[in-house]
């Protein structure tokens, strides 16, 4: 019949996940192919403290307004970034809105001059059914300069890096 039975053998064409919901209501997605770099990007390290809007530089965003406030959206992260110099720790997070504290962070100390992918995810129940912008920062621990999607040289791979954040909601 062209449709296909979901777990509890309805024949609903969609196919959901295990215990009825689920379902992926929408998906937004940013991809950022700018080569940037900043040496105005400190972040605080491996400091204890929630990292804030003080630390690194925003560098891409995605805007969502999410279906119903019990849905849950998954936002993920990954960026291609380097440092100044081998032993860099570069750190990347994510923000909502004018929130000043990060949702989900991340560091990763880079031993290799080339660009090196780092990913991180953060889910949450939809806050609210309007807008809602979703901001991913950059900055480096030690080092002086931070690169994303490029190297101190220029282009990484041809100008073919990319980094991106992906937004899906999902039915409970």
């Amino acid at each position: 019949s062209g449709s296909v039975a979901d777990n509890v053998g309805r024949g609903s064409g969609v196919i959901a996940a295990a215990g009825g919901g689920g379902v992926v209501a929408q998906i937004v997605r940013t991809d950022y192919k700018t080569e940037t770099s900043s040496t105005s990007a400190g972040w605080t390290g491996r400091d204890t403290a929630i990292p804030t809007t003080s630390v690194g530089i925003e560098v891409f965003s995605a805007t969502i307004t999410p279906q119903s406030t019990s849905n849950i959206l998954l936002i993920e992260v990954h960026l291609t970034t380097r440092g100044s110099g081998d032993g860099i720790q570069i750190y990347g997070g994510v923000w909502r809105d004018s929130e000043t504290n990060a949702l989900a962070s991340t560091g990763e100390w880079i031993d290799s001059t080339d660009p090196q992918p780092m990913y991180f995810a953060h889910s949450e129940t939809a806050p609210s059914t309007s807008s809602q912008e979703y901001k991913v920062r950059v900055g480096y621990g030690n080092g002086s300069t931070v690169y994303i999607n490029c190297q101190s040289s220029g282009s990484f791979q041809g100008a073919a890096a990319t980094s991106g954040i992906t937004i899906t909601e999902y039915t409970p």
